[in-house]
């Protein structure tokens, strides 16, 4: 007998909430029939065949791009718990349960921080599972491509919702009064900014240079979300130096770019 882990993410922290084991990093949920299964190493796959996996991929890819975000979730992760080889079952069934928490709760710290965590942990595995298990260069290229893709649209999303609700719905009386609205702000607009640091710097510690060019657009969009957060910070210095250091990997690859400027007076640091 072994302990509970995720099929999907590796965690070992499951949870029985209303009858079921959920994963507290990806969500995922398992039965109490499937949990023991999972203890004793017996467990079994809905889809027995190679046929069955193939219409699974049919049907998820068919609800991803109606945008049925909940449906294609589901057969992804039937598909993760057959085939854990599978990128995009990992990826997409993270993604598309990161993107619903945050649509639904990124009025609240809690919810909001959840989701951005959930991405930037699952980044480096996926990128491990494209690298160990896609060998055609056109198709590992695509892969790269879907990946990032999505997740400039996800922090996008983060960092704009996260904005627009500290500027136009939050009343100026609670952010005045309450500096921890400030706060769950900053905190969320700079874990967008840290998921793209990430992606940057996974492309190139298992790829090299041959995705440069994403790790480049990755980091200079962590840059763009950094920045403006700069005069809420108390150490200032710190994330002066975090920025700098991403701008001196940008310059190794675009020696064009030109490296964004700090305030040396007027700033009243408040966080971080």
């Amino acid at each position: 007998m072994k302990g509970l882990t995720c099929e999907l993410c590796g965690s070992n922290d499951l949870v029985k909430q209303d009858g079921v084991f959920v994963c507290q990093s990806c969500n995922t949920k398992y039965s109490v029939e499937e949990a023991k299964k999972l203890m004793f190493g017996t467990r079994q796959t809905p889809a027995q065949n190679e046929a069955d996996l193939s219409n699974l991929y049919e049907l998820a890819r068919n609800a991803k791009n109606a945008n049925n975000n909940e449906v294609a979730k589901n057969y992804y992760a039937q598909i993760a718990k057959i085939d854990q080889n599978s990128w995009e079952a990992h990826f997409y069934n993270i993604y598309f349960e990161a993107l619903s928490l945050y649509n639904r709760g990124y009025k609240i710290s809690k919810f909001a921080l959840q989701a951005e965590s959930t991405i930037d942990l699952t980044t480096p595995r996926v990128l491990e599972l494209v690298q160990k298990n896609v060998n055609d260069e056109t198709e590992q290229r695509n892969a790269i491509n879907e990946i990032s893709d999505r997740l400039f649209y996800i922090t996008d999303t983060f960092n704009n919702l996260s904005k627009y609700y500290y500027e136009h719905e939050l009343s100026d009386r609670l952010k005045n009064s309450d500096n921890k609205y400030v706060q769950d702000y900053v905190d969320k607009c700079y874990f967008a900014a840290t998921i793209l640091y990430t992606l940057g710097d996974e492309l190139i510690a298992k790829f090299g240079d041959k995705y440069s060019d994403i790790a480049v657009k990755a980091w200079k969009k962590g840059i763009e979300y950094h920045m403006p957060l700069m005069k809420n910070f108390v150490k200032k210095e710190v994330n002066q130096e975090k920025i700098n250091g991403y701008a001196d990997k940008i310059l190794k690859y675009d020696p064009n770019y030109e490296r964004p400027t700090f305030k040396k007076k007027g700033l009243f640091g408040r966080f971080r």
